[in-house]
């Protein structure tokens, strides 16, 4: 058997700049050209990849702009950071 740590991964300081920092301007295009193709995998990669990641990808782009338009979110700085990992 073989377990791909992808948290791991998609927290490597070698391909990411404070990797446990949210910083979503990493995804930008000019950012993405620079980094390995399989620094970032939420879908996996290659022939076995999850069929749906253009669908969810699609998806994102729409349905968080409505999420955003329709709602006013709020940070918690006082607030504990949430951490949950575990093995499935």
């Amino acid at each position: 058997h073989f377990v791909l740590n992808i948290r791991g991964l998609h927290r490597d300081p070698r391909y990411w700049d404070h990797p446990e920092q949210f910083n979503p301007d990493r995804f930008a295009p000019e950012q993405a050209k620079n980094r390995h193709h399989f620094a970032f995998i939420p879908f996996l990669g290659g022939p076995k990849k999850c069929i749906g990641d253009s669908f969810a990808m699609m998806e994102m782009q729409l349905v968080v702009p409505t999420i955003l338009q329709q709602h006013r979110l709020r940070y918690d700085l006082a607030a504990p950071p949430v951490e949950k990992a575990g093995f499935v």
